[in-house]
């Protein structure tokens, strides 16, 4: 009896914060293994795993494929490793000819198909949720040798047409308990990972229907795993000591209650705690009960998606909050001694250049120790992407898909703020210092950061620099603009009234302190290698 054996191909990102070795593993490929357990050719199906960066070499991705020489390449496609998946596709099909080719995630709409040459570089396109489509296609393949090209959730390539057939939307797992855990069944070797990061879904769906957000893949509805199961897998991977553990839901706290009970099972069993757990709530929903159950369970940083101050920008976005809570919680979540990082972004319809800077002030004056400005993307299958134009915004057809312009904002502008941003994030230690030069001098927070970009504009725009750091380049880069910036402070701070020393041995401080920062951040990523 003639096995398949599939190939699982991963390219992780690299945008590592905390210095801890990021993702070995993919998580929707062991959900798509786990469910694949259920079928009745599970016995004659061998899954092998293929993980890496995205600072692989293309040479080295298309070895490793080579070597098992699969019956199915499987791909799991997101906005950091399109580019590079697209053009292996080409390549992959002219070394493995007898190999199907199936892409998923995030990216899988109707419009990746516009981001490759003429020709079919791949068998079949998984929209939405993959598991029961991507279940119905292997088990296809075994009874028939073929591709069904009447699958709902796909795109399929019909050779003797020579065109691509788009099938109606697959209908999302009613109850997601359906999907046996890969943790409980070990798809996912927990051991393996203890010194590492590992995610874990308590639930799919989201309440909001953010214009930029790409997560909802035809989902209506939250729906929930089952609460001993989650803790079971909890007792599980704790007893395995990762360095993180991430509670990957978009929104972990939307039901309040539950998110208590799995903060306070944390709690019991991270003693010490010795992992850390980060993970994203709805900050204006939480109370103080959630945020002490959060510290004991060892919550140490919690992404704030603030994105945006300005109530047409909000309204635009489809996102509903109370304010007057949000920035009351984000008090309280200081205070519990949380790492928040609240997050803005830029190129929001509705957001003028003035309009940002003015939600950049009111979050720089936030006690928080980081923050995160990013630029919109406007992704396929979003409701920005689709209404780009009534909106009257431009933006790059290629991976990542960053926003040029919109009616508010140009693409000048837009551009200036990406040097802003850089400025911003690589100097994010400087940030005590930064407010007392400010409060002495009177300047708003934007405006110190404007005069030194407008000063040094054109050697920024010709600065290799990326962040996170990627590279030795970017990691070089950022620390010239940590010199260059330290001297501009001193300078601004000469001409402001007060006492000038102790701020200087400040800025000498944040100086030093960033620059060790930057390294281990730079070692860190070099040091990431799936294993």
């Amino acid at each position: 009896m003639m096995r398949m054996k599939i190939a699982c191909i991963t390219i992780n990102s690299l945008d590592n914060y905390a210095g801890i070795p990021k993702w070995r593993y993919s998580l929707p490929f062991a959900y798509l293994q786990s469910y694949y357990t259920l079928s009745k050719f599970h016995s004659r199906t061998q899954f092998v795993d293929i993980v890496k960066d995205v600072n692989a070499d293309e040479p080295e991705l298309l070895d490793a494929i080579e070597k098992e020489s699969p019956d199915v390449a499987a791909f799991s496609c997101y906005v950091w490793n399109t580019q590079k998946v697209c053009r292996l596709l080409p390549k992959i099909r002219k070394r493995l000819r007898q190999t199907r080719i199936v892409v998923g995630g995030p990216e899988c709409t109707p419009d990746f198909m516009g981001l490759l040459e003429p020709g079919s570089y791949f068998d079949v396109l998984v929209k939405g949720e993959g598991e029961t489509v991507f279940r119905q296609l292997i088990d296809t393949l075994h009874e028939t040798g073929g591709i069904a090209h009447d699958i709902p959730g796909t795109i399929c390539y019909a050779k003797a047409a020579r065109r691509f057939i788009e099938n109606p939307d697959a209908q999302p797992l009613r109850d997601i308990n359906a999907i046996p855990s890969p943790y409980l069944n070990g798809i996912i070797d927990v051991k393996g990972l203890a010194s590492s990061v590992i995610g874990i879904e308590t639930q799919r769906g989201c309440a909001y229907h953010c214009g930029y957000c790409s997560y909802p893949k035809g989902a209506k509805t939250i729906r929930y795993f089952d609460m001993q199961r989650i803790l079971r897998e909890l007792d599980l991977i704790l007893a395995a000591g990762p360095r993180q553990l991430y509670l990957m839901d978009p929104m972990f706290n939307s039901d309040r209650n539950r998110a208590g009970q799995i903060l306070r099972h944390i709690g019991k069993k991270n003693t010490a705690p010795k992992t850390v757990i980060n993970t994203e709530i709805l900050i204006d929903t939480m109370d103080e009960t959630l945020f002490a159950l959060a510290r004991k369970a060892g919550v140490k940083t919690i992404e704030v998606g603030i994105q945006s101050f300005n109530p047409v920008a909000i309204k635009n976005l489809h996102r509903h909050r109370n304010e007057k809570k949000l920035l009351a919680n984000m008090r309280t979540g200081l205070k519990y001694g949380l790492n928040l990082i609240p997050q803005i972004i830029y190129g929001l319809p509705g957001d003028t250049l003035g309009d940002f800077f003015d939600s950049f002030d009111r979050m720089y004056a936030f006690k928080v120790k980081e923050l995160d400005l990013f630029r919109l993307l406007i992704l396929p299958g979003t409701e920005f992407r689709k209404k780009a134009l009534l909106y009257g915004m431009t933006y790059d057809a290629a991976p990542p898909y960053e926003i040029r312009s919109n009616g508010q904002l140009s693409v000048k502008e837009a551009d200036y703020l990406d040097l802003f941003r850089k400025v911003v994030l690589c100097t994010v230690w400087y940030k005590e210092v930064i407010m007392q030069i400010c409060r002495k001098a009177h300047l708003p927070y934007h405006q110190l950061f404007n005069g030194f970009v407008a000063a040094r504009r054109r050697s920024l725009e010709n600065t290799i620099f990326d962040w996170p750091i990627h590279s030795k380049e970017d990691k070089d880069s950022a620390m010239r603009i940590v010199r260059r910036f330290s001297d501009y402070l001193g300078k601004t701070a000469g001409r402001s009234k007060g006492t000038y020393e102790p701020i200087r041995r400040k800025i000498a401080q944040a100086e030093a302190y960033t620059k060790k920062v930057l390294l281990f951040r730079y070692l860190s990523v070099r040091s990431t290698r799936p294993v």
